[in-house]
């Protein structure tokens, strides 16, 4: 399948960027439940999930790296635009929204991607 076939049945993208971390805090994200996943910068399959975004707490400081992350694309309320949403799912185990402060995922959101 093709990038952007791939992109068509699942509004993800399968070429692998890093997260782009911001400092304000995300009130609400209504985001697709179908990621692209990666290991390291490596594109391996989609997975999908049920769980929430809403109410996660904000993210600790941390510096571990991230080996596996899933990723997807969402609409930004307050602009509009096309952002992209990625939870890691090692390292840090955070749940970063472009341009937003990371929240820490849930257990519950970690475990419905394995």
């Amino acid at each position: 399948m093709s990038d952007d076939q791939i992109y068509e049945l699942s509004h993800c993208r399968p070429a692998y960027r890093p997260a782009t971390t911001g400092t304000a805090a995300l009130a609400s994200l209504s985001a697709g439940s179908v990621f692209c996943r990666f290991s390291a910068t490596e594109f391996v399959g989609t997975s999908s999930t049920t769980e929430t975004f809403d109410g996660l707490p904000p993210a600790p400081d941390c510096d571990a790296v991230a080996t596996e992350v899933a990723s997807t694309i969402y609409v930004d309320r307050p602009t509009n635009e096309e952002r992209l949403l990625t939870v890691e799912l090692d390292g840090c185990r955070r749940v970063i929204a472009d341009g937003y402060a990371p929240m820490q995922a849930s257990d519950e959101l970690l475990v419905s991607f394995r």
